[in-house]
């Protein structure tokens, strides 16, 4: 529901939804001493290049401690990096509507969403992540530079179109 807010543009719904996630108790927590040992070794295989192993890894990472969000998140950029788009995008969903406020998977989902074919939830994905991010000047430039660097042209013209649309509104 969340997502939907962002891509319908509806501010007030995004808020509102966003105060209702917040109230709401998250997963329990499970072994993260197991679990951070676990993503620490899928970190070396996602640097490595070796997808397959960083996605198996982070499932298991994700079922020792569930309510590590950064495991999750971790787990939804590999499975995009293994090209498992889909579950990418329902994985990166999870972890925002677990913790909305994560940038970072806001833009994970953003470039999956483009790998999608799905423009509009890109375009809003990637607007979401600038207004959510610490360093929001720093993500509007590394945007800027994807746009120059990329080789796929569906997530250029979707980043192209979100930083146009940040642009016109500072």
């Amino acid at each position: 529901m969340l997502v939907e807010a962002a891509v319908q543009g509806d501010a007030k719904a995004f808020e509102l939804i966003l105060e209702q996630i917040k109230q709401a108790p998250g997963p329990d927590a499970g072994d993260n001493k197991i679990a951070r040992k676990l993503n620490e070794a899928a970190l070396m295989a996602l640097r490595e290049k070796n997808y397959a192993q960083a996605v198996e890894v982070l499932e298991k990472a994700n079922t020792a401690d569930p309510a590590d969000i950064e495991i999750s998140t971790n787990l939804g950029y590999a499975l995009h990096m293994a090209e498992r788009y889909q579950e990418a995008e329902k994985r990166l969903i999870q972890v925002i509507e677990q913790n909305p406020e994560r940038a970072e998977a806001w833009g994970n989902l953003a470039t999956t969403s483009s790998k999608l074919g799905k423009s509009r939830q890109a375009v809003a994905a990637y607007i979401t992540a600038y207004n959510l991010h610490t360093k929001p000047e720093r993500l509007l430039e590394s945007l800027k530079k994807t746009v120059d660097s990329s080789e796929d042209e569906a997530v250029r013209k979707d980043i192209l179109e979100a930083v146009q649309r940040i642009e016109a509104k500072r």
